[in-house]
């Protein structure tokens, strides 16, 4: 009896840590113009933001979760100046055919 309650909660812990994509996880981040020239233009995103070195995924967390709310799968991050001291983030929806390697 004991060794099934450990398969059974082996079981149960493997599964709990199974990954599961939400849909913020599936919006792409790009910085140039040309990788959504075929996309549809929701809108922009949060106007300008600050950016800081290091995490840019996790900077960009509200700006993807807000581009999946507006039905969008493409964010947009360009550049206000020489560096990414400063840039703006567009919302985009593009239909993609699997054949651009995403």
């Amino acid at each position: 009896m004991i060794k099934i309650c450990s398969v059974a909660l082996a079981a149960l812990l493997v599964a709990g840590c199974s990954y599961y994509p939400s849909g913020v996880n599936t919006v792409k981040v790009v910085d140039t113009e040309a990788s959504v020239k075929a996309c549809a233009l929701l809108g922009e995103i949060n106007g300008p933001f600050a950016t800081t070195p290091g995490d840019l995924w996790g900077l960009t967390a509200p700006m993807r979760e807000k581009v999946y709310t507006m039905g969008g799968n493409m964010l947009l991050l360009k550049r206000e100046g020489h560096d990414w001291g400063h840039a703006r983030a567009y919302a985009y929806s593009c239909n993609h055919n699997g054949n651009d390697g995403w």
